[in-house]
């Protein structure tokens, strides 16, 4: 896995639209792995935050999460419940098999 920019957060934990990862890091910028399905959410998280120096990076479902996480680890995931295809409390199981399974 590559090395995580948002290590400093804690936490255990996108668009195609939204930078790289290692473009964001190579800015100084946190980014923080957003699970959510309705836009309005999407651009409230994103702005709060921006207000603590941190990139969001948005994924619309639990799936694009679990293919995010093979690519890139993130520290710290927002995560929606009730989101189509895989929801939070699925994924979240998901990433917890992750973690056990290296």
């Amino acid at each position: 896995r590559k090395a995580d920019p948002c290590a400093d957060l804690g936490g255990t934990a996108a668009s195609p639209s939204c930078m790289s990862v290692e473009s964001l890091a190579s800015e100084g910028k946190r980014v923080v792995l957003v699970a959510e399905d309705i836009r309005i959410n999407q651009v409230l998280v994103t702005k709060q935050l921006e207000q603590l120096d941190c990139q969001a990076l948005i994924c619309d479902d639990g799936l694009k999460v679990l293919t995010e996480l093979q690519d890139t680890w993130h520290s710290l995931i927002v995560m929606d419940l009730n989101m189509p295809n895989m929801d939070g409390f699925e994924c979240t199981r998901a990433i917890r098999r992750m973690e056990r399974n290296g």
